[in-house]
This record gives structure tokens, C-alpha cells and sequence, in this order.
């Protein structure tokens, strides 16, 4: 039994729904000693559509067809969320196997945002459609969080069914992107000669000059805690598996950018069709806006919490066929919905299984994931492809991703 339970902890922490959070496996080789590569990344959204976005960073000119298509999908507030997580990491079991260290260093980014129809049918169709109308674009939001983990890890395993592990990190912030609206709206004149912008908007940006991969534009530090208990008899043993990733806090540099911006502007003498074309009228609107911009920015440094959340599951155990699982997650400063899941592999042997995974909610409502995962005596390795249900309903639904990790024990 103890081998079934060795080879589950590896398999299952890695056969999920592409919304959990990101799992390091450091709970799964309690007893022996690894190095890991691992990584993770995708996006997903509750109305964009995968064949707006391919024809979107493939296509210089968006077809009307396409164009239409999306406005029409679009919710009242559509959302839209992605993750990528890549790493290495190692442990050392103690010659007791009761306690484990680890050491690890990943790269991180977090990207979401919540955007109003009314914006959306702006950036597509320009303000013609509103012509005697008043677009609305108030709480609409768009975030970026880039930023390196270094740290050390404690696990430590009381008894044969119970193990707690807590991680500290050094964290090297190196970009911060948030910019949200308020109250903002425009109105279009009915002979649309005249435009009317109430804007009420801010925003926080890291050193503009200082950008690249691993650059410093701030620093902090971050916790994260597991918690792993099995539970029931020895042919129907379950795991309890709970977490919380990234309690954190991070100071970004005095060269960081802040913004709040709370003016009323209007314009004449614009043609209502031209407003996405700006730059060839005579009165150029992007340069007034930058003026206001300009009067309502300040530098100073910026306090934040790095996007992170709690996460539970259960997860059934057995050497031979079908297994279930039930998790729920949450998130902070990542726009996020509660997520829930169920999931149902099959164990072909103690070395290979695969299964498929529903959730819901979060940054979008069902989605669907396909995983699989094999152990040998040295090699463990396991590959999730997130949000199969967007890349065969590309016209309907919006969502990719994929999920990788090998192990070598020893």
C-alpha cells in the first residue's frame, strides 16, 4: 500500500482542471529525495472566443465577420484570466524521512482583466454605434504581475498518513501593470461633432524604463503552506490535501508610476466613425489625453499582495481502476471567481493512469481538462491540456493551456 500511495501523490497533484492553483508536487516524494523541472501556462475567458484571438495576433485587419461574432458572444462584463508558472526545484529527504528540504526558483506571471461590452464594441466598431448614445465603460479592469520566487521548504511528516510543509520565498518583483475605470463614460453627439469623455481612472505601473526579464523594480517576500492527510481503510484510502500559495507582500520601487485621473473632456470637430483613427484628424485627441494623464501622474513606491489563493481537494486512492476527486478553489488580486471541480481518472496499473477533469466558474463557466501521468523507478513525469473544450469550440469559447512536470528520485 505504501508504494500506491507514493506513486498517487505524484500522479494525482498534477491531474487537474487548468484554474487550480499551480501545485509543485513538494508534498508528493515525502520520503525520498528529487529534482524537478515543472511549468504551466494557459488563459481562459468567460466570452472571448478562441478564433477572435487567433485572427487577433495572427491577422493585421480583423474580418467583419469575426468582428461581429465576438461583440455578439460578449456578456455584460466579460472576464479573462491566464497563468504561467515555470521552475526548478529540488529536496532532500533526511535520513529519518520524517523531514524533507527543498530549495526551488520559478518565474511567475499572473495577467487578468474584466472589460465592459460597451469598450469592447469601442475597440471593434469605433463610437459610431453610438451616435446619440453614451457608451459605458465604468469598472473595467486590466492587471499584469510578473515576478521570480527563490526560497527554501520544510516538510515535515509526523506520521505515515499526515504531512505539513511550509515554503519561504525571496520574491524579485519585476513588472506591475493595473489599470481599472471608474465612473467613466463617453457620449457621441447624434450629428457626431462633438465627443464628451467623463473620465474617472487610475492605475499603478512599475519603472517603464527598467523592463525586461529579471529585471528589480521591487522585492518582498512570500509563504506557502500545504497540509496532507489520508484517510480511510487500506482499499478505499482517500487524501485531504489543503494550501495556501503566495501569502505575501511586495514594495515596488520609488520610480513606480501611479495614476489618478478625474477630468471631464469633450471634443468637436470630430466625425463620429473616426474616433479609432484619431491620429488623422486635425485635432489629435491621443495627445490630450496624454497631457491629462501626464497632470494626474505621481512616482512613489507601491505596496501590494502578489495574486494568490487557498485551495482544497480529495482525492480517492486506489492501485486499479476508477478513481474521483473533488476540489474547490479561491483567489485574491486575480479578478477571480470561487472554482470547483470534479475529476475521474482511471489507474491502468501502479505506473500509468489517465482521466478528465469539469470545472466551473472562476474566469469563465465549464470547462473541461484531459490528463495522464506515468512513474517509474527513477522517472515520474505527468502533462494536463487544459480547456479542450475551447480548442474544439474555438468559435464559441476562448481557453488554452498545458501542464508539465518531471521528476528524477533518488
Amino acid at each position: 500500500m505504501k508504494h500506491i500511495l507514493v506513486i498517487s501523490f505524484i500522479l494525482h497533484s498534477t491531474l487537474s482542471v487548468g484554474q487550480q492553483l499551480s501545485e509543485q508536487n513538494w508534498t508528493n516524494t515525502r520520503h525520498q529525495s528529487y529534482a524537478q523541472i515543472s511549468g504551466n501556462g494557459g488563459f481562459v475567458s468567460s466570452g472571448f472566443h478562441n478564433s477572435f484571438i487567433n485572427e487577433l495576433m495572427t491577422k493585421d485587419v480583423l474580418s467583419s465577420e469575426v468582428r461581429v461574432e465576438q461583440l455578439d458572444g460578449l456578456n455584460s462584463f466579460t472576464r479573462i484570466g491566464g497563468d504561467y508558472n515555470y521552475g526548478l526545484s529540488a529536496g532532500l529527504s533526511l535520513k529519518n524521512q520524517n523531514h524533507q528540504l527543498s530549495v526551488w526558483v520559478s518565474d511567475e506571471a499572473h495577467a487578468h482583466g474584466k472589460i465592459p461590452k460597451d469598450l469592447m464594441s469601442l475597440g471593434l466598431f469605433g463610437n459610431k454605434g453610438f451616435a446619440g448614445d453614451t457608451a459605458q465603460i465604468a469598472n473595467a479592469e486590466l492587471n499584469l504581475t510578473r515576478f521570480q520566487k527563490f526560497g527554501i521548504g520544510w516538510l515535515y511528516s509526523p506520521s505515515e498518513d499526515v504531512s505539513i510543509g511550509l515554503r519561504l520565498s525571496v520574491i524579485n518583483a519585476e513588472t506591475l501593470f493595473e489599470l481599472h475605470t471608474r465612473s467613466t463614460q463617453l457620449f457621441t453627439s447624434a450629428l457626431g461633432d462633438t465627443v464628451y469623455a467623463d473620465v474617472d481612472a487610475g492605475g499603478q505601473f512599475s519603472d517603464t524604463a527598467n523592463i525586461g526579464f529579471g529585471k528589480t523594480n521591487g522585492g518582498g517576500a512570500a509563504v506557502d503552506v500545504v497540509y496532507t492527510q489520508f484517510m480511510g481503510a487500506e482499499d478505499d484510502k482517500w487524501r485531504l490535501d489543503l494550501m495556501v500559495q503566495n501569502l505575501s507582500l511586495v514594495q515596488w520601487s520609488p520610480q513606480s508610476i501611479q495614476i489618478d485621473l478625474d477630468e471631464k473632456i469633450s471634443f468637436s470637430g470630430i466625425n463620429v466613425g473616426d474616433i479609432t483613427q484619431i491620429e488623422n484628424q486635425d485635432f489629435d485627441l491621443a495627445d490630450s489625453l496624454q497631457m491629462e494623464f501626464e497632470k494626474a501622474t505621481r512616482y512613489g513606491t507601491i505596496t501590494r499582495l502578489l495574486p494568490g489563493g487557498m485551495q482544497a481537494k480529495i482525492s480517492q486512492i486506489k492501485a486499479r481502476g476508477i478513481e474521483m476527486e473533488f476540489g474547490g478553489a479561491a483567489r485574491w488580486n486575480s479578478g477571480y471567481l470561487p472554482y470547483a471541480w470534479v475529476a475521474s481518472r482511471f489507474q491502468f496499473n501502479e505506473s500509468v493512469e489517465s482521466g478528465a477533469s469539469v470545472g466551473y466558474s472562476g474566469y469563465a463557466g465549464l470547462q473541461v481538462g484531459l490528463n495522464a501521468g506515468y512513474i517509474g523507478e527513477r522517472i515520474n513525469a505527468a502533462i494536463q491540456v487544459q480547456n479542450v473544450d475551447a480548442i474544439l469550440f474555438g468559435k464559441t469559447r476562448a481557453g488554452a493551456g498545458i501542464r508539465l512536470s518531471i521528476q528524477y528520485l533518488w
